[in-house]
């Protein structure tokens, strides 16, 4: 009895921790790296060192170049899991964050 309760309970464990997804840049998050940055004298070497590497880098034909940072949460609706309802209740809530530094 006691070896199902503990396979219960890690069933349960592993459902809801697979309801939240997290990735990409978390650092962008932490507004306070964005205080380190002033516009026309951070150079990519101090970017670089504040928010790591970027998840995207665009370059220009004048030589310039963009860096995009991207962070997103993501959880899953508990109605999603319930037959009939999640088809019209269920989903995910997802929040996006996207930093853009143009050199």
């Amino acid at each position: 009895m006691q070896l199902n309760k503990i396979i219960g309970l890690f069933a349960v464990l592993l459902i809801v921790s697979s309801c939240a997804t997290n990735f990409g840049a978390s650092q962008t998050q932490d507004f306070g790296r964005y205080l380190s940055v002033k516009e026309g004298e951070s150079s990519k070497t101090d970017i670089f060192d504040t928010f790591g590497q970027p998840g995207d880098v665009n370059y220009f034909e004048n030589s310039e170049s963009v860096w995009v940072y991207y962070a997103v949460s993501m959880t899953i609706s508990g109605a999603t899991y319930i037959p009939i309802v999640g088809l019209f209740a269920g989903g995910n809530n997802s929040n996006t964050q996207i930093s853009k530094f143009f050199f």
